[in-house]
């Protein structure tokens, strides 16, 4: 049990990792004075695109030095120009470049030449509001050519999905009960669990959402006792997902919400006919991990492991209408901690 808890745990602070540092390295064949910060440092993608007969002073590049967060392309081409006017390179010239991936890094990767022109100099800007490089060429007519980059388009904006499954609860049983009892409790303590989820994605790979899910389990033993359980929680999420093999999406989710839970025990004998019922709620943790197939462009069938925790210490109790409540001490607090594996459907929209 320890072991899936510390996976879940690895996987919220995957999702809320902070961004750090990028991995540099420069390589220095020629070197002339430092260009001066007003300066500009032309960018280029292609050798097509470079107006001018170039010569190499080396090579650089920013990588992802294993702690790396979310990092744009403006911020990697910064770095990349930074180190180009150290060695008085007028312009670099990209020869590979690795967008963020759910597989691979967070941050964009570039490798790239840096180059000193021997023609006029040309005019690089960059256009924060739109994160896009614009180039930008002088002509002799000293008109101004511009280029936009295609814009990157998010493939998927939404994702709906509906769950059926099994879960079984953390909770460990009240002491001093012998062995009916604890059958009865056992047979709740696990039961069907269902969950309906939507989520907006606000980049290619990351997004938020809400979710739904309901826990039941019911009972009866040998004294005519029917007892039912249910926990339901609401929440928001943050999510992560994105394609890692062919047609198969990955997700990964982390969320704080409402848990609520209501036990209910009925008895019917010969001589009387009562009930005992309790109830609470409190801040709910979600979490859960899940691998979809996509059957069609749209369409995709998936499974999913969760782990959903919860701690009630205020209690209200109904014995045959008589109304109670309770605050209790936090050792004595009703844990809706369970593990749930579920099987479903999926739609991305775009």
């Amino acid at each position: 049990m320890k072991i899936l808890l510390k996976l879940f745990y690895f996987s919220v602070l995957f999702i809320f990792c902070s961004c750090g540092s990028m991995k540099v390295s420069t390589t220095v064949l020629k070197s002339y004075p430092a260009l001066p910060s007003e300066e500009p440092v032309m960018v280029y993608f292609s050798e097509n695109e470079v107006p001018y007969e170039w010569e190499a002073l080396g090579s650089v590049s920013a990588t992802d030095g294993g702690m790396a967060g979310k990092g744009d392309s403006i911020l990697t081409i910064t770095i990349l120009k930074t180190e180009a006017r150290k060695i008085g390179g007028e312009a670099v010239l990209v020869t590979k470049y690795i967008e963020p991936s759910f597989k691979g890094s967070s941050c964009y990767q570039m490798w790239a030449t840096i180059i000193k022109s021997k023609a006029p100099s040309v005019l690089s800007i960059e256009n924060n509001e739109k994160s896009e490089i614009i180039i930008a060429e002088v002509q002799e007519s000293d008109s101004i050519s511009v280029e936009y980059p295609e814009e990157e388009k998010i493939r998927y904006r939404f994702r709906l999905s509906g769950d059926f499954g099994y879960g079984f609860r953390t909770a460990s049983m009240p002491p001093g009960l012998d062995r009916d009892d604890r059958e009865f409790f056992d047979s709740m303590n696990n039961g069907p669990v269902y969950k309906a989820a939507f989520g907006i994605f606000i980049t290619e790979n990351a997004g938020v959402g809400l979710n739904y899910s309901g826990y039941t389990s019911k009972s009866t033993d040998k004294f005519n006792v029917y007892g039912t359980t249910s926990i339901d929680y609401i929440g928001a999420d943050y999510i992560v997902n994105g394609e890692f093999a062919d047609s198969w999406r990955a997700t990964v989710s982390a969320g704080l919400g409402y848990i609520h839970y209501n036990i209910r025990a009925e008895y019917h004998t010969g001589f009387s006919n009562g009930f005992l019922e309790e109830s609470g709620g409190s801040i709910g943790f979600n979490t859960s991990v899940g691998l979809d197939y996509m059957i069609s462009d749209k369409w995709a069938i998936g499974a999913e492991l969760s782990y959903m925790t919860g701690l009630v210490r205020k209690i209200k109790f109904n014995e045959n209408g008589r109304v109670s409540e309770v605050t209790v001490d936090r050792k004595d607090a009703v844990g809706l901690g369970q593990f749930r594996f579920s099987i479903g459907i999926r739609s991305y929209l775009d």
